[in-house]
């Protein structure tokens, strides 16, 4: 029993290091979702213990902070919104997986919440600029690249399908 809330504090220890020496942090840990902030991938972090390299703190941290932190001011106002609205529905999304899955079925279960995130959160209203600006941020990680291939032919069918359905 010691050793197991040893390892809850150490991984929650380890997840708060990680969080403030990333060089970006917006806002603190969060124990429930809230627009505008990514203290909430942390939060999950120290309850799932997915480590730095699992999505929470490598990918959903990570690029939270890159949309809403360093590159929020790049964005239109319209495509500010977007970004928090986009932000928000991730959270979501990710707070009704069951704390009991895995870290290698999390990262699976989030990264397909990303298409219907980016479309409910309205992605095809905002300026082209602020989608181009999405794209080239979102392709800056050459690892990024297979899967964003991928991802951008099933962004373009769910836009047209959407267009088509307004």
């Amino acid at each position: 029993m010691e050793l197991r809330a040893f390892s809850v504090i150490s991984a929650s220890l380890f997840s708060l290091l990680l969080l403030f020496s990333s060089g970006e942090c917006v806002g603190q840990i969060n124990s429930k979702p809230e627009k505008g902030t990514c203290g909430f991938y942390a939060y999950q972090d120290s309850i799932r213990q997915c480590r730095k390299r699992g999505y929470l703190m490598n990918f959903g941290y990570k690029y939270c902070n890159f949309f809403l932190g360093s590159h929020f001011d790049k964005f239109s106002d319209e495509g500010q919104q977007w970004a928090l609205e986009m932000g928000y529905c991730l959270q979501l999304k990710l707070d009704e997986i069951s704390d009991s899955v895995s870290c290698k079925a999390l990262n699976k279960i989030a990264r397909k919440s990303h298409l219907p995130c980016l479309i409910e959160s309205g992605y095809v209203n905002i300026p082209k600029k602020d989608k181009r600006l999405y794209k080239r941020l979102g392709a800056r990680n050459p690892l990024n690249w297979p899967a964003g291939l991928y991802y951008t032919i099933k962004l373009k069918k769910a836009v047209k399908h959407q267009k088509d359905a307004d």
